[in-house]
């Protein structure tokens, strides 16, 4: 059977009031389709050093939150590159920005979401 999530739009809400739970923000950059689009979180730390995560399958089929490498092979890829090019591909995907004061307890939270 396959496992239940939550909708697109409810995630979104989710990881909104996680940033502001830790005393930040969440705004969303692009919204997709509002049931089942995919989400990119793009993760910052006091405005700084921005980190881009992805629901991603694993290996046991179940869905779990990790940093995506946006480097891509030549080792000059930026996180706005890989969102547009990932964008192009797909118009239901959602774009979401957060901004914390301490970023690893946002990313321990993502993994508790899968």
């Amino acid at each position: 059977m396959a496992e239940q999530r939550l909708a697109s739009h409810m995630q979104i809400d989710a990881l909104r009031r996680l940033a502001e739970g830790a005393g930040g923000f969440g705004m969303v950059l692009k919204k997709g389709d509002a049931t089942a689009g995919q989400i990119l979180a793009i993760l910052l730390e006091k405005g700084d050093n921005p980190r881009l995560f992805g629901r991603q399958m694993a290996d046991d089929f179940t869905y779990q939150w990790a940093e995506i490498d946006v480097k891509g092979r030549d080792g000059t890829g930026t996180i706005a590159d890989y969102c547009a090019k990932m964008r192009a591909r797909d118009p239901d995907l959602w774009i979401i920005e957060l901004d914390v004061a301490q970023i690893t307890p946002l990313i321990a939270a993502l993994a508790t979401m899968g």
